[in-house]
């Protein structure tokens, strides 16, 4: 399945891998972007500044995107779970630890889009969200390529 990626990842530039790994962040896909960022670290570790950045604008984007559908879907997610302890244990845990839930989450093997539509649909502020998440996927992003490259 590696190969897979590669291949498809090597036929594109490293703009529309920034696209690609926007949308797969953005919709709720139960398994991680790791080797999305990987083959992409792979076929242009010559350029590893650009790949870094990329990637880290990519998954703020992408969890901007989906703070924003929560903010305008929220009510419809209310509706249908905000009864539902689970959603309102979330939604308390969100308010009482406000950042440092969106850092943690981050490096949970939970889909991340998750986080950022509780987190509009719970009105969190959005300054401190986007903060968080640049920081949390910031640091796992440069973890992954940190380690790639020094594998390669």
């Amino acid at each position: 399945m590696f190969n897979a990626i590669v291949q498809f990842i090597e036929a594109t530039n490293p703009w529309f891998y920034g696209l690609i790994l926007t949308i797969y962040n953005v919709t709720i896909i139960p398994f991680p972007s790791e080797p999305i960022i990987l083959a992409a670290g792979s076929i242009w570790e010559h350029q590893k500044p650009l790949i870094w950045l990329i990637t880290v604008t990519a998954m703020a984007t992408a969890g901007a995107i989906s703070y924003i559908i929560g903010v305008y879907l929220g009510h419809y997610t209310e509706a249908r779970f905000g009864r539902n302890k689970h959603y309102q244990k979330a939604v308390q845990l969100l308010h009482k630890y406000g950042e440092w839930a969106v850092i943690i989450s981050a490096v949970l093997p939970i889909p991340y889009s998750l986080v950022g539509w509780l987190c509009g649909a719970a009105r969190t502020n959005f300054v401190h969200f986007m903060l968080a998440a640049v920081l949390s996927r910031g640091i796992r992003v440069s973890l992954a390529l940190l380690l790639l490259w020094e594998i390669m």
